[in-house]
């Protein structure tokens, strides 16, 4: 097994511990706040959206393949993943007026993170004839 394979599994463990544990909080609360229990579970699913990214990294190996390859597939999952994340942090922290404006803030970077890295996508050279 190579350094790159044990990373991406050693995050994909990692990833799924920290699920589990911010979805087993839940189970802790004595009385449940909308606000809260909504920022929970958009982190919890942006942490499972990592492991499947690492889970597919290691199945179909886009990393190893190429690096150009596996920097536009991490581009393709870490934005939406990543603003999942801020949003449910900022969702505890805001108002509603300016969660509007979060969302739609987090929901353009994402097109336009998904928008740039799929015009980037890699191109391998052609075969040369002799």
């Amino acid at each position: 097994m190579d350094s790159l394979f044990l990373l991406q599994f050693a995050c994909f463990i990692f990833m799924l511990v920290n699920a589990f544990f911010v979805a087993l909080a839940h189970l802790h609360v004595r009385w449940e706040n909308r606000r809260y229990e909504r920022s929970r579970w958009m982190i919890v699913v942006a942490m499972i959206g990592l492991a499947i990214q690492y889970a597919v990294q290691m199945v179909f190996g886009f990393r190893a393949m190429h690096d150009d390859l596996g920097a536009v597939i991490n581009i393709l999952v870490y934005t939406p993943c990543f603003s999942l994340i801020s949003m449910g942090i900022y969702n505890i922290e805001t108002t509603r007026s300016n969660l509007r404006k979060m969302i739609l803030m987090c929901s353009g970077i994402s097109f336009y993170g998904s928008r740039f890295s799929l015009c980037r996508l890699p191109s391998f050279p052609p075969p040369y004839y002799i």
